[in-house]
């Protein structure tokens, strides 16, 4: 049974990273097929689409009355985020990445103050309906600014194609299910082993699925990396920070609130959110460039992160 169990756990995140990467594939087919302007397509993939997993898997957890084990998934996954995909995508890019963009600058401010939103709204002891209903208003806050100027719409359309809308609307759904099927199969495997081998839930969400979920917006981030698109590579892995922390805990809260019983885990793994998001917003703001060197350094911010988290296993 144990063995059926971790073959099902990591078949569940290859199911998730590869029914993701279709999912947005189709998004961006069906985006060209209608005309939408660059912009609202980087917006979609880089600040929602790439959440998918985190959202199913807080639906998931909500079913089951779990709803820690999905904020725990979100914390961890955010610190994953910006230390190993953000330092593993610097490292896979030919010249690093270049951060002129202003809604690159601008979003990496708005990171760091999610980063800490979190931590204060768990002080008491409870992630309540109205911390959930502040998290969901920092993330129409969001919106408001990415969609309150002009210029960020200047950019011309793409191309358009006229046919494929009914094969790639098709492959959403289907994709959009396979997540699901995914969501609810890591859930299993999360509670069978936090019942059978001792583990605090909160770690296995941390350390475990908060991993699994972020490979989509890594592997993304890294292609785009190789192609020279810093601004979808950085846009995705901020939007995948955002959006989770903001959107996906807002429904979390109002639909199933709950009380943090260890509030250490999350504490630790929320500190080194903060001093990663410290240090990423110093590194883009020194030379507009985020090196290959500073890439490092997030890497051994990640690699200290896990070390912290495992030792609270023994």
């Amino acid at each position: 049974m144990t063995v059926f169990y971790f073959l099902l756990f990591f078949f569940s995140f290859w199911l998730i990273y590869f029914s993701n990467q279709k999912l947005i594939s189709s998004l961006v087919a069906i985006s060209k097929i209608l005309k939408f302007k660059e912009f609202v397509v980087s917006f979609l993939i880089g600040a929602f689409f790439v959440t998918f997993p985190n959202l199913f898997f807080a639906i998931c957890s909500i079913f089951h009355k779990i709803p820690q084990l999905s904020f725990s998934e979100i914390i961890g996954g955010n610190t994953v985020d910006l230390t190993l995909g953000i330092g593993l995508t610097a490292l896979f890019s030919q010249t690093g990445l270049f951060t002129e963009s202003r809604v690159v600058q601008f979003s990496n401010v708005f990171v760091f103050l999610v980063a800490i939103l979190p931590l204060l709204l768990i002080s008491d002891g409870e992630f309540s309906r109205l911390d959930g209903i502040v998290s969901i208003l920092f993330y129409f806050l969001y919106l408001f600014w990415l969609f309150s100027e002009k210029w960020k719409f200047k950019k011309e359309d793409f191309p358009q194609k006229d046919e494929g809308l009914l094969k790639n609307f098709s492959i959403f759904l289907i994709s959009t299910f396979l997540l699901l099927v995914a969501s609810e199969s890591l859930l299993k495997c999360a509670v069978f082993f936090a019942k059978n081998f001792n583990i605090q839930i909160s770690l296995i969400g941390i350390l475990g699925i908060g991993l699994g979920n972020s490979i989509p917006e890594i592997s993304l981030a890294i292609t785009s990396a190789k192609k020279g698109e810093a601004w979808l590579a950085l846009g995705g892995l901020m939007g995948a920070v955002v959006t989770p922390t903001t959107l996906v805990l807002g429904i979390l809260g109002i639909f199933s609130p709950f009380e943090i019983s260890n509030i250490l885990h999350f504490a630790t793994a929320r500190f080194f959110l903060v001093i990663s998001s410290v240090f990423f917003l110093f590194f883009i703001r020194t030379g507009r460039k985020l090196t290959k060197k500073e890439g490092v350094f997030l890497l051994i911010l990640y690699f200290l992160f896990l070390i912290s988290q495992i030792k609270t296993l023994f």
